[in-house]
């Protein structure tokens, strides 16, 4: 191989320069080739700049269409044109925002109107560090468990200052020491309230022979002469059936100005509601309607002067019996009737409705749709499921009750079938003062303690967690809150449908209180179609516990489709 052979443009000097001089410039063209053969072909690079090519036209080119007389009529038109077909659109779409029919506005309701309200009887729900009786730190600590159980209201039984009962009052301005200190109440219902809850109290219009009036008066004092209301004999008027309960003569103003600061300081101390106990007993010894007008006027006026956060406080209070003149009263927002706290095992679909039927029938004299559904009272010393003989049976009425419209009170215990006390709640302290050796109804939610709260808590289908599926329902969808009523009874079978007129989730229940079981049509008997998305959103713990009715579950439609409902079983349906 030819070693000596040269590129024919390769450079003369060296390819190093030496020290002071400088290498020349290298060309634009370079060959290149290899010492190895000079057959081989020769790599030729050119290094040099591209030629630049011009795109598209150039500014005189575009200069004669632009100033071309076609051109620029074609270009203007074009311009109107989109602006037409714009402005054309934005009036269309106009046109049909305001033609198109609006959604009906929610109604405003406010949170009593559809309120799960559970009453708590303070001494016997839940002690701190296991103690004799219940505290309020007791209550707070079980909060988050009732917030899932979808509880909006706390009602504690007793909060005041009482002697014996829930209402012979000692002091307005105190709370009861057996069940915890001022702090602790107060720190109650700041938990409460950060739980988005509410919490109401007994606030009655009578007192104990304790009470610093009561002394006063005995005493002949010239400021409390008047302060009671006596007998036909002169002698002291007491509440009849409780002998302990003497009743403030409301008609002095003195014991209005007395009462109703009892009212300003436990509103700005952040109550949410007064129940006014025992007013179909004492409600012919006064003005029931100047009661509501001062309280409601003092009411007004402490939540405005002292900015309250809370400007919808609850006024209510118990009726037996129908009174037109306090029903059609609306500053007692709420009233009271035994609905179902008298129903007892042989209550079937057809009582279940009858009930319904009559409140509805009774609000609706003095125009109104404050139901509420009251499923006992610690007055009456029943318990639902002790009325219901069967915890199948008493789960089947709470789930129903959920479902209707309106609030809902019902004891502390219902959720898990709490039995009855061996001895009645006004026996439990006859001296105010706790006796050794005395039964006492079981906490229900006292872990240490009661099995059955833990047995509901672990098992994996319980009443307590089919109402937990309920209540989350009642408060957060709008067929419930919000929408139509509808029911029937078909073969001792209770049917109730909750329709919202505004969104596509509605719902259907069936409850079978019959011994039988029952088929039941979806397109002839509940109105579903097969256009419907039909899943189970609820179900009795019973029919749970054997695989049938899961939560979830899809339910298909056809001409033939029905689902048997088993005896004291209960089904709720969620369609679109």
């Amino acid at each position: 191989m030819n070693s000596d052979v040269k590129s024919s443009h390769a450079p003369e000097e060296p390819l190093m320069s030496k020290p002071g001089e400088t290498l020349p410039e290298p060309s634009t063209m370079v060959k290149l080739n290899t010492a190895e053969s000079v057959d081989e072909p020769k790599i030729v690079l050119n290094i040099g700049q591209p030629e630049k090519r011009i795109i598209g036209l150039t500014k005189e080119q575009l200069q004669i269409y632009a100033d071309d007389p076609y051109w620029k009529k074609l270009r203007i038109s074009l311009f109107v044109l989109f602006w037409i077909i714009w402005i054309a659109l934005f009036a269309a779409a106009v046109v049909i925002v305001a033609l198109t029919p609006k959604c009906p506005e929610k109604p405003v309701k406010s949170w009593w109107q559809k309120q799960l309200c559970y009453r708590v009887w303070t001494y016997g729900f839940k002690s701190k560090n296991s103690q004799a009786f219940g505290t309020f730190e007791g209550i707070e600590q079980r909060l988050p468990e009732l917030s899932k159980l979808g509880v909006d209201t706390i009602w504690p039984t007793t909060a005041l200052n009482v002697s014996s009962a829930d209402n012979d009052v000692n002091s307005f301005l105190t709370v009861d020491a057996r069940a915890g200190t001022m702090d602790d109440f107060k720190n109650l219902i700041k938990a409460v309230h950060q739980k988005g809850m509410h919490i109401v109290i007994n606030y009655p219009l009578t007192t104990s022979d304790q009470h610093e009036w009561y002394q006063a008066y005995k005493a002949n004092q010239q400021e409390y002469v008047d302060f009671y209301k006596r007998d036909q004999h002169g002698g002291n008027y007491y509440v009849q059936g409780y002998g302990s309960l003497l009743l403030l003569n409301f008609h002095n103003p003195a014991v209005r100005t007395k009462w109703l600061e009892g009212i300003e300081f436990w509103l700005t101390n952040g109550i949410d509601g007064f129940y006014i106990p025992d007013l179909v007993k004492i409600k012919e010894h006064f003005d029931v309607e100047l009661l509501l007008d001062v309280l409601q006027d003092r009411v007004k006026e402490t939540v405005k002067t002292k900015q309250l956060p809370n400007d919808d406080i609850l006024i209510f209070a118990d009726l037996n019996q129908p009174d037109i003149a306090v029903m059609s009263n609306e500053k007692l927002q709420l009233q009271l009737f035994p609905t179902f706290g008298n129903i007892s095992s042989t209550c079937g679909a057809m009582c279940m409705a009858n009930i319904i039927e009559t409140e509805i029938a009774r609000k609706s004299q003095v125009n109104s749709s404050n139901y509420v559904w009251q499923l006992g009272n610690f007055e009456d010393y029943s318990r639902l499921a002790v009325r219901m003989n069967d915890p199948r049976r008493a789960e089947l009425v709470m789930f129903s009750v959920l479902t209707l419209p309106g609030s809902v009170v019902f004891l502390y215990g219902d959720e898990i079938g709490l039995g009855q006390p061996d001895v009645p709640l006004k026996q439990l302290m006859p001296n105010g003062e706790a006796t050794e050796n005395i039964t006492v109804f079981p906490t229900p939610f006292q872990q240490d303690g009661n099995s059955l709260y833990m047995k509901h808590t672990k098992d994996k289908f319980s009443s307590l967690k089919t109402l937990r599926t309920v209540g989350k329902l009642r408060s957060q969808q709008e067929a419930f809150m919000f929408g139509n009523f509808t029911h029937t009874v078909i073969d001792d079978m209770l049917i109730i449908w909750r329709m919202d007129t505004t969104e596509a989730t509605n719902f259907v229940a069936v409850f079978n209180f019959g011994s039988n079981s029952q088929d039941v049509h979806l397109q002839e008997t509940l109105k579903l179609s097969n256009s419907n998305k039909i899943t189970i959103a609820a179900s009795t713990s019973n029919v749970q516990s054997l695989g049938k009715f899961l939560p979830r579950e899809k339910v298909t439609v056809d001409d033939q489709s029905t689902i048997t409902v088993d005896s004291l079983v209960g089904v709720l349906l969620k369609y679109k």
